[in-house]
């Protein structure tokens, strides 16, 4: 039996109308590619699988190029088709042949009509099941199977891999409770998975624990988990490096407790609170900032920043301090380059919040 062996190429389960269909020409026995195999194989007319395997039929006939690769791909795709239907999931097989011909060139595109893929499956067990050459018309019927149980626990395994890989890409929008429930998903997976039943290639029970185990630290570290999070809001004039400023000035004195977030998800008070808990944060201190410019005299502008605070306790889902609203001015000649952080810093030496820097001193102890 020639077995075929995992990497190389990517084949997409497809169901292709006539892709594994066979044209009957009748030709003669003795010109014939190969030679007949004993009496035809049940599986040929209804492939009644094999205990404990997927398996898969197809079938090519003599002028299809390389008879034997196009019939294994033809088998190859029923394969993967019988898998789909009976994991109800879509996968990608990956394959070589190995039969001494080294990679085959027909797998090298993806065949058409191809579903989506909830994953890569490398399969190294596909091994044939029968092959059989029918001698009135040449065509050449070739049979693959695979382990059912290799393939079941192989997309379990598979599975908690691409939640793992979803909690820590950063291309991926999501607050760090998000991610942390992805990791807690997947190693919840990960536990129905029996490693003795995969070769050893595709890793260990540790290897894939202590993956996971190290994201969730890292992913906890970065979330602002039992902190006080700052978050500004408002004017486009501020700039981030401005908002960020502003948040720091109240930040002050924190020792450590305290984490700045950059977001436009805070539109209004409860969606600001959810985004706090989402960070798995202990307080949410929601800064709003508007911004003004008037026409003064001698050519001169009038820049208005308004600010208005909020603290709230996220876990007893309270505000700490009723909303808190001040505003300062400055007179400036450049519309353009207002020094936004000196009314601010003015607001402060003012002690405009003083009700509010005396609830964050507590909260940082």
């Amino acid at each position: 039996m020639k077995r075929m062996t995992m990497l190389g190429f990517a084949i997409v389960i497809v169901a292709v109308c006539g892709l594994s269909g066979c044209v009957s020409t009748p030709v003669e026995s003795e010109n014939c590619l190969y030679r007949q195999q004993g009496e035809k194989p049940a599986w040929v007319e209804s492939d009644p699988g094999v205990a404990g395997h997927y398996t898969g039929v197809g079938c090519a006939g003599k002028g299809e190029g390389d008879q034997l690769e196009q019939a294994r791909k033809k088998a190859l795709a029923a394969l993967c088709e019988a898998v789909a239907v009976s994991v109800k999931s879509e996968v990608t097989i990956r394959v070589t042949d190995t039969s001494g011909k080294g990679v085959s060139k027909s797998g090298s595109r993806t065949l058409e009509h191809s579903v989506a893929t909830l994953s890569d499956l490398d399969l190294g067990d596909i091994s044939e099941a029968g092959r059989w050459l029918a001698p009135d018309n040449c065509l050449l019927w070739v049979r693959l199977k695979v382990d059912r149980n290799l393939v079941n626990q192989y997309i379990t395994l598979k599975k908690a891999d691409a939640l793992y890989h979803k909690a820590v890409d950063k291309n991926v929008f999501a607050t760090p409770a998000d991610r942390l429930k992805w990791i807690a998903e997947a190693s919840l997976i990960l536990k129905s998975v029996d490693f003795t039943r995969l070769p050893a290639h595709y890793g260990t029970r540790d290897l894939f624990t202590g993956r996971f185990s190290a994201a969730k630290d890292a992913v906890t570290k970065q979330s602002a988990q039992g902190k006080i999070l700052f978050t500004v809001t408002g004017s486009a004039d501020l700039g981030p490096e401005t908002k960020k400023a502003l948040a720091e000035r109240f930040m002050r004195g924190m020792n450590g407790k305290a984490v700045y977030r950059d977001t436009d998800r805070c539109v209004d008070e409860a969606a600001c609170l959810e985004f706090g808990r989402g960070d798995n944060a202990a307080f949410l201190v929601s800064i709003g900032a508007d911004t003004d410019l008037a026409r003064g005299s001698m050519g001169m502008w009038k820049a208005t920043l308004s600010l208005s605070v909020t603290v709230s306790d996220l876990a007893k889902n309270k505000r700490l301090t009723e909303r808190i609203a001040e505003s300062g001015s400055i007179l400036t000649f450049d519309k353009n380059r207002v020094d936004w952080q000196n009314i601010v810093d003015k607001l402060f030496e003012e002690q405009k919040f003083h009700r509010v820097e005396e609830v964050l001193q507590g909260l940082a102890g």
